[in-house]
């Protein structure tokens, strides 16, 4: 008997022991993040096409490793380029290479989509994960839907905002109240005289407007049509909303002291005067969240036109799509749906101001992201909540004429174009229109 006892005992212990290590080996497996794809599961690589904005270290810090950590089976492959540019798509295409995501770097460019066969209507996709759009301001999404005739090719992850920033010490210099949020176009080109003049040897300038006529036209005509796109008929040059601006443009060039003469008023050299030799008190201007740190400066809201109150330019931004060409399409939405979750899309930008989600700034997420963001703490000590006050102007639900892109692009000139003018409005007008007449003539000789 004691012979059969003692094998069987040997026995009992080596089953416990391995039990044991088999229970650990468990633990072991299950506290240990899969790096892989999962076994029989196909590795896929995804081709990304990102314009230059977004450099490399954000993409492979902030797009790259978390969509990898995220789905062990897709490879992330960056191209440069975006859906504006015609020259890098020819180019890619020639080389072989299909994007299956493609960027969109302005609203008025997202028709090159549909020239070149990568426009895909993601609206089934969209049902079929559950990519809640209500997060989006109804009149933002408006604006990239009006170049789509509805359909959604892409959906914005940045928006832009707008602001009123001004210089505090020359304020302070003047003895004048800073800006406050919702003060009209009049309004400022008044507060603009009272912080013109010299001061100690310095000639101060109070307002510079004139760089971009699309942002604050897109306060009051996002909405329309520019060109008829039965007709081909140039439509905006004949909006009272043009003439009116032009007559703001006129009364900031009538302020005494105000020009700022020596200045580059046509490229981005007003921005110096602003930031490095800060004798400019004022500029409504899309937010400038890299100035110096040493520059004493708030914002408040862009200024907004008395016939529409609470309307701030058209926030635009970036935005990425599935292209009609990719192979794997339901991956590739997967991804933009991970990355434009609430946990990801604030990291997407330069900083988390640019979420294109409003009830993030609202609950504090962006507060909080930014007091954490070791090159962008010093914005939470702003008025950011300036940034996020009002509406944008939003878009038409009528189509587009192909010609409008074009238009876009001659709108934001006129600001330049008015100011070193010789000629009053309706000369400048009539000038203006036949130019945009011509324009349209030479685009349709090249198509």
């Amino acid at each position: 008997m004691r012979s059969a006892k003692y094998p069987f005992l040997i026995l009992l212990i080596v089953l416990l022991v391995a039990g044991l290590i088999g229970c650990q080996s468990q633990n072991v497996e299950k506290d240990t993040p899969k790096n892989t794809a999962e076994e029989g599961e196909e590795e896929i690589t995804l081709t990304v096409m990102l314009a230059w904005m977004i450099g490399e270290d954000r993409w492979e810090k902030f797009y790259k490793k978390p969509a990898e950590e995220k789905f062990p089976h897709l490879k992330l492959k960056r191209i440069e380029g975006d859906a504006g540019d015609r020259e890098t798509l020819e180019k890619t295409f020639a080389e072989g290479v299909k994007p299956d995501i493609i960027m969109v770097s302005h609203p008025s460019q997202i028709q090159l989509l549909q020239e070149y066969e990568l426009a895909y209507d993601m609206r089934d996709m969209i049902d079929q994960y559950d990519f809640d759009l209500t997060r989006y301001e109804d009149d933002y999404l408006a604006e990239w839907l009006s170049w789509t005739g509805g359909e959604i090719w892409s959906l914005p992850f940045v928006s832009q905002k707008y602001a009123l920033h001004y210089n505090k010490d020359i304020f302070d210099l003047f003895g004048v109240p800073y800006p406050t949020d919702d003060m009209t176009w009049d309004e400022v080109i008044e507060l603009a005289k009272k912080v013109t003049g010299e001061r100690n040897g310095v000639q101060y300038h109070g307002l510079h407007m004139q760089h971009d006529a699309s942002q604050t036209l897109s306060q009051v005509m996002g909405d329309t049509l520019y060109v008829d796109p039965e007709t081909d008929e140039v439509l905006w040059t004949e909006r009272q909303e043009v003439s009116d601006y032009l007559a703001l443009v006129d009364q900031e060039k009538s302020i005494p002291g105000n020009d700022l003469g020596e200045i580059e008023t046509d490229g981005i050299a007003f921005i110096d005067a602003f930031q490095k030799i800060r004798n400019l008190a004022m500029i409504p201007h899309q937010f400038l969240e890299a100035l110096p740190e040493d520059l004493n400066w708030d914002i408040a809201t862009y200024p907004v036109w008395s016939q529409a109150p609470g309307i701030q330019p058209n926030q635009s931004g970036w935005a990425l799509g599935v292209t009609d060409i990719s192979e794997h399409k339901e991956e590739a939405f997967e991804l933009l749906k991970f990355w434009y979750s609430d946990e990801q899309i604030l990291s997407k930008g330069n900083s988390a101001v640019t979420t294109p989600f409003n009830h993030l700034f609202e609950n504090g997420a962006v507060e909080e992201a930014l007091k954490n963001d070791p090159n962008r703490s010093y914005l939470a000590e702003l008025n950011i909540d300036s940034l996020f006050q009002n509406k944008p102007g939003g878009g038409t639900s009528e189509k587009r004429s192909k010609y409008d892109t074009g238009a876009q692009n001659e709108i934001g000139k006129i600001g330049f174009e008015f100011y070193d003018s010789d000629q009053d409005r309706n000369e400048f007008l009539r000038d203006l229109k036949q130019k945009e007449e011509q324009r349209i003539v030479e685009e349709k000789a090249t198509k």
